[in-house]
């Protein structure tokens, strides 16, 4: 079940009850490894020093619900000419903006971008108690090295655009990754982990074969789209899409259902679910969450 913070904090336990187990880590390795390295003279400030904490956002390093922007949820999305499946959640800042380490880990994989490609450019991989991975991409800087062990909030980098259209950080959480290199078959939404409120203002309206649902950004924590209608059901767990691999989990089909989603406006976008048999109307749509707990519902 969920756990309630004060604030209103929602903090699943999927991924998550990581703030207490992941702070472990560090504790039980500190004597084993010499920390991350020295950031340089271009590098942004250290934070103040204090209490140090279990858990924060990337960008901001706090510890507070919502605390980053988010420019493009985990999920189905729209890129100007095509459309996606997200693997992770793209925070936009500008180049040089420090990237802080969510949670305490050890840092696995150190990719260093070719200077042409698109995709991940410069990332880090940490990996941190339970199985749970994290990964920072689009760096402008990397200021840690593979073995280096962090606490939440030390310093991984910069934000940059290296494989990448604009600045920004896309920030990728996984679950037992079979080795020590980002596969995104095993990612999780990163909300499993940080801080969020539940997501409201959620509307549906039912067409004559699909239902299109406005939703936020910044509270994008959907995992199921289930629709239902004349006796029949499909529905669409976003994990399991992404098992399918980079370039099937990219077709607008997925279990009978096709998704597509607008491009995002105002902090919201809709996402459109329709039946790929013609003789299944829609009566009922209903979102679930990490844990199969209802996000939304509605009825034609």
């Amino acid at each position: 079940m969920l756990s309630t913070i004060p604030g209103a904090l929602c903090r699943p336990p999927g991924l998550v009850g990581l703030a207490v187990a992941t702070a472990l880590l560090v504790l039980a390795t500190a004597c084993g490894g010499g920390g991350p390295s020295a950031p340089g003279d271009d590098d942004p400030d250290p934070p103040p020093p204090g209490p140090s904490p279990s858990l924060v956002w990337p960008l901001s390093g706090a510890t507070g619900p919502d605390a980053d922007s988010v420019h493009a949820p985990f999920g189905p999305r729209a890129l100007p000419t095509a459309y996606d499946f997200h693997a992770g959640i793209d925070l936009p800042a500008s180049t040089g903006t420090r990237v802080n380490a969510v949670l305490p880990g050890v840092v696995v994989d150190v990719r260093t971008w070719n200077g042409t490609s698109t995709g991940a450019g410069n990332a880090v991989l940490l990996a941190h108690t339970g199985g749970v991975h994290t990964s920072y991409l689009h760096l402008n800087t990397i200021a840690v090295k593979v073995g280096d062990i962090l606490a939440a909030k030390d310093l991984v980098g910069t934000v940059g655009s290296t494989g990448a259209t604009y600045s920004h950080l896309h920030l990728g959480a996984f679950k037992d990754l079979p080795g020590t290199q980002a596969d995104e078959r095993y990612a999780r939404n990163p909300l499993e982990i940080l801080p969020f409120t539940p997501p409201s203002g959620i509307q549906a309206e039912f067409g004559e074969s699909a239902v299109v649902v406005d939703l936020p950004l910044q509270r994008m924590n959907v995992r199921t789209v289930v629709l239902l209608g004349d006796g029949k059901e499909a529905r669409v767990d976003y994990y399991q899409v992404l098992l399918r691999g980079s370039v099937d989990r990219d077709e607008h089909v997925q279990n009978g259902l096709h998704l597509d989603a607008g491009r995002p406006s105002r902090g919201r976008f809709d996402l459109t679910v329709r039946p790929v048999t013609p003789e299944f109307v829609p009566g009922r749509i209903v979102l679930l969450d990490f844990l199969g707990d209802t996000v939304f519902q509605a009825l034609r």
